[in-house]
């Protein structure tokens, strides 16, 4: 059945009642959008408007509101059906504070679909009308919460203006004023919408640092409640950690003292139940500012490298830590400057190079693919920054955890990917500067290895099939990084050796052949 004309279509909307709900619902779904968009535009919606209050207040069941929820959302595809802000006003209050969660999520769409429009001074004039929005953002069901989420998104995130009306306007005071009485999901969510924002600009922050919310985040850190909630605390840090990553938001930490908050809470370790999950994130945050702001985060926070290199040779901590706070000393390690921190901090770097080589000759795989992953980022120099004397530091470097190319090869040769590929990476790290192909060239079978395709892991002997990509495009690297360096002395047969490897490709694989020959009396 379809739809019989647009004056049946009119006269069911214009004087909607009960079952006339469920019969146009489904006379809509039959037929395609463009189609639907058609009969919108014979129908005159503010009778419909004027009679939702009543339909709204039915005591009907939940498949009256899933139809009466699916005719609304019909009805936006096209036009917005309630002209004015008045109209939106009554309807949509009615809606958000309904008692079935389809029709609650409608009243979040009409919101959404308010702003779209350009009308969000009339929600923001509305303080009534938006509690409602928020209270169902703080629905402790993310399910439920989350259209009202956005909705509040947009709202704050379209102007600083909108910001301000909305986090300082009595929305903003009602909404601190239940900040201790509400749940942590909650409160998590509005460190989130307000780091968004501040993220935005600089005019952004200023109106988030106004409202307080970035205040009582801080105060978090230092609270004596901050461990009883771990998870809201790993939220702040992930928080802070979005903030730092924008130029405005880093000057910012810096100045109200947050980085040595956090930087207090990383040497003290005194995060509670949850610890091992906490230290974590605080290495990753210290760890991708000093890939990115060396400078300025070493100078900002000068205890917690030494505090990790002292911690780290201790053991004193669960194992997935311990491998943390190694990576998080490469993140260090990755720009000069952060190399020239670290190695001014000479006993401890000792102690802790000492620790490096015991774990990378241990039987536990995850601390060897550590310990390679971080000496990749500890030795890697860009060419521009390859001076004798950090070239000199790179090579002390290497022989302190390593002693020698050779402990590397032998890693490289061993029948476990996941250990091969990233020492592999190690040796395209060393290749790439000229003490570590000196090094390499003087290594016995390290040459031939490389150039033997059948030397891989997983690679099969017979058929030369099988080899891990990554693995293969590794040691192709590798030879590719010798090919092209002038600073080796190498025979004739060494420079073609090389210069056919690299010309075959990473995946070349020898043809097999077979040899017919006639038996024996033919």
């Amino acid at each position: 059945m379809t739809v019989k004309d647009n004056e049946w279509f009119r006269e069911k909307v214009e004087n909607i009642n009960t079952y006339d709900v469920f019969l146009v619902s489904t006379e809509l779904k039959k037929l395609d959008r463009e189609s639907r968009k058609n009969l919108y535009s014979h129908v005159d919606f503010s009778q419909f408007v004027n009679g939702l209050p009543a339909q709204l207040a039915l005591g009907a069941g939940n498949e009256y509101f899933e139809a009466f929820a699916d005719l609304i959302v019909m009805l936006l595809e096209y036009k917005n059906p309630f002209e004015t802000f008045a109209d939106l006003n009554v309807v949509c209050g009615n809606m958000l504070e309904h008692k079935h969660e389809k029709v609650r999520e409608v009243g979040v769409s009409l919101v959404i679909l308010t702003l779209e429009c350009g009308e969000s001074h009339c929600l923001l004039s509305s303080p009534d009308y938006l509690s409602k929005v928020v209270k169902l953002a703080s629905n402790t069901d993310l399910n439920a919460a989350s259209p009202a989420l956005t909705a509040i998104s947009r709202l704050i995130c379209k102007s600083p203006d909108n910001c301000r009306l909305f986090l300082l306007g009595p929305v903003g005071a009602a909404l601190k004023a239940d900040w201790e009485s509400a749940s942590e999901v909650h409160r998590v969510r509005v460190y989130n919408l307000a780091t968004e924002a501040a993220c935005l600009s600089e005019e952004f922050l200023k109106v988030v640092v106004d409202s307080k919310i970035l205040f009582f985040m801080q105060e978090r850190l230092q609270n004596s409640n901050a461990t009883s909630d771990p998870l809201s605390l790993m939220n702040i840090i992930e928080c802070f950690a979005k903030l730092s990553k924008v130029e405005w938001g880093f000057n910012y930490l810096a100045r109200s003292g947050t980085f040595v908050r956090l930087e207090d809470s990383l040497v003290s370790e005194n995060l509670g139940p949850m610890q091992s999950i906490i230290m974590p994130e605080l290495y990753e945050l210290f760890g991708n500012l000093s890939q990115t702001v060396p400078e300025k985060i070493l100078s900002e926070c000068p205890r917690f490298v030494p505090h990790i290199l002292k911690s780290v040779p201790t053991a004193s901590v669960s194992p997935h830590i311990t491998r943390a706070e190694i990576a998080m000393i490469g993140q260090v390690a990755t720009q000069v400057a952060g190399k020239i921190y670290l190695s001014q901090q000479f006993a401890e770097l000792e102690e802790f190079y000492a620790y490096l080589k015991n774990r990378a000759n241990s039987g536990v795989q995850e601390d060897k693919m550590c310990v390679l992953d971080t000496a990749a980022a500890l030795l890697y120099l860009k060419p521009d920054e390859q001076s004798n004397a950090l070239c000199r530091l790179m090579s002390q470097w290497f022989e302190a955890i390593f002693t020698s190319v050779r402990r590397v090869h032998e890693k490289c040769a061993e029948p476990f990917p996941e250990t091969v590929l990233p020492a592999l990476q190690l040796l395209l790290v060393v290749s790439q500067q000229a003490w570590g192909r000196r090094e390499m060239m003087a290594t016995p079978g390290l040459f031939e290895w490389l150039l033997d395709r059948e030397a891989a892991c997983g690679v099969h002997k017979s058929t030369g099939s099988g080899g891990n990509p990554a693995v293969l495009r590794a040691k192709y690297d590798i030879v590719k990084v010798l090919n092209n360096s002038d600073d080796l002395e190498l025979s004739p047969e060494q420079k073609d050796s090389l210069g056919e490897f690299v010309k075959q490709g990473p995946f070349f694989k020898r043809g097999m052949y077979e040899v017919a020959t006639e038996a024996p009396g033919n």
